[in-house]
């Protein structure tokens, strides 16, 4: 599954507090991003991604499915913005200029504030994505099959009229 399949580009910017000319979409659909994500997933529970996909597609959701669900998507915000921010500074520039064509980094990281939050969140929502995570599957029961064990045979020949 791709990133979109669990939260926005937008919302990855927004938490990051940049723009799309910053950081645009097509460096959120690079392959290392949702590698990254379904990693993160897996490493949860390896069932995480299809239970997952389940109740995206599910036509309405019980209370403790649409907490799985949320929690997974505010989760995927939070590990793509996580990985994100290794290459933060060199995504904000300082000055952009047209007449010249130039843009200017930052010398110093301005975005400490802003990284240590997203690793904050990303642990928080992680930690409540474990929590809704094993509440779900607590609640899903398996399936019962009920096999007969005795039955009723009736012989070949009518015992009363013995034909």
């Amino acid at each position: 599954m791709d990133i979109n399949s669990y939260t926005t580009f937008d919302d990855i910017r927004a938490v990051l507090g940049v723009s799309s000319d910053e950081i645009e979409d097509a460096t959120f659909s690079l392959d290392v991003y949702t590698l990254n994500l379904t990693s993160e997933l897996e490493d949860i529970s390896a069932n995480l991604v299809t239970d997952y996909t389940t109740v995206a597609e599910a036509a309405s959701r019980s209370a403790v499915e649409e907490r799985f669900y949320q929690a997974t998507r505010l989760f995927a915000v939070y590990a793509v913005a996580y990985q994100a921010t290794g290459s933060l500074p060199l995504f904000s520039p300082k000055d952009i200029s047209d007449g010249k064509a130039t843009v200017s980094r930052y010398a110093d990281s301005p975005y400490k504030v802003v990284i240590e939050k997203v690793r904050t969140m990303y642990e928080k929502f992680r930690g409540k994505l474990e929590k809704a995570y094993a509440e779900y599957g607590s609640n899903s029961s398996p399936t019962l099959v009920i096999r007969p064990f005795f039955s009723v045979a009736s012989g070949a020949k009518d015992p009363v009229t013995n034909s």
